[in-house]
């Protein structure tokens, strides 16, 4: 069951460690969806859940038809929810980035900043987090992507359960656990018609590199590239630490 699977990867990451507040990120898609209402079954009055969807002022209608989804299935939860909009496109041409760098990057400033701000609200010591609905699969497309792009230790490790005030509960499942979970519960979601274009290099690499490696290579690739990512994870939280007692042992011996 993937509630189960999520709290016992939660616990192992401790991601709600002292966390009175939990941001979520809800873009309308499948896994931030699944990612809201199954973390709805562990609110209580003690542990709040707030969602934060971004308007990224592209995809025309279909953007205003996400935001209105989101603010529906935010009511029927009783989550709070608060509708950011941001201009990527002029973003990304002032600093000379993408369009996905761009909403990525002005996604998780709006999250930061609201997570900031209801932190306020805690009583001193408790901690604003956020969730993001990374999943699996993701985790394997960016461990690959990292890699044909040229990337060292950190960037090999794909992406990390916690990273500050980040957690991303999903990541111990993927695409297909998710839209079972949605189908079987009868839950719906939007569909965002970019994850489709082939303009995008992740899109490539979802939809035609790592089939390909499946098929042609090795059907367990995608699990394969995940062991790797873990591994390489652990290699390098080891030399890091290695290196801050080295760095410890040289700044002592100077006192």
């Amino acid at each position: 069951m993937i509630l189960q699977k999520m709290l016992s990867f939660m616990e192992k990451y401790h991601m709600l460690d002292g966390c009175k507040t939990l941001v979520i990120g809800v873009s309308g898609g499948a896994d931030s969806v699944c990612l809201l209402t199954v973390l709805k079954q562990l609110a209580t009055p003690e542990f709040l859940l707030r969602a934060v969807h971004v308007h990224h002022g592209i995809r025309g209608a279909e953007a205003d038809r996400d935001e209105a989804f989101a603010q529906k299935l935010c009511e029927s939860l009783s989550v709070s929810l608060c509708v950011a909009y941001c201009h990527v496109p002029a973003y990304a041409a002032e600093h000379g980035l993408s369009e996905e760098e761009a909403g990525r990057i002005l996604r998780y400033q709006v999250l930061e900043k609201e997570a900031g701000k209801w932190e306020q609200e805690l009583p001193a010591g408790s901690r604003g987090k956020i969730a993001l609905a990374h999943h699996r699969d993701d985790n394997a497309e960016t461990i690959l992507h990292h890699l044909l792009r040229g990337s060292g230790l950190t960037g090999l490790a794909g992406i990390r359960p916690v990273q500050g005030r980040r957690i991303r509960p999903l990541l111990c499942v993927g695409r297909e656990e998710i839209r079972a979970y949605l189908e079987a519960g009868h839950i719906s979601w939007c569909e965002d018609s970019t994850n489709q274009s082939p303009d995008y290099t992740r899109n490539r690499i979802r939809s035609q590199v790592l089939p390909l490696l499946k098929t042609a290579v090795n059907e367990q690739a995608e699990e394969h590239i995940l062991q790797a990512g873990q591994i390489i994870g652990q290699a390098d939280a080891d030399l890091r630490q290695q290196a801050e007692e080295i760095w410890q042992e040289a700044v002592c011996g100077q006192e």
